[in-house]
């Protein structure tokens, strides 16, 4: 699956170390080959656990991380359960 997020760790001179240090630091148990993995679209992102600690460390929604059809339904899905998880706390 082809991701953005090359682009958006280019334009927040971000690396994937470093997106990976601060997904640690938020408890997501992610390692640099995965990340490098994901990164370079060889790794499914589509897990809600992957992806919503991404979107939340660089502040940015699912469809500006991946493209296609199913963005709408997932973006629904990631916004029902950060309010769920908000009500939550």
């Amino acid at each position: 699956m082809e991701t953005k997020l090359k682009k958006i760790l280019q334009d927040k001179d971000m690396t994937q170390s470093d997106l990976c240090a601060l997904l640690r630091g938020k408890g997501c148990d992610i390692t640099e080959s995965s990340m490098s993995r994901i990164v370079n679209g060889l790794q499914d992102l589509m897990v809600y656990n992957t992806l919503h600690p991404i979107c939340l460390a660089l502040k940015v929604t699912p469809k500006e991380v991946v493209e296609g059809k199913w963005t709408t339904a997932l973006e629904k899905e990631f916004k029902e359960k950060e309010t769920t998880e908000k009500n939550n706390q």
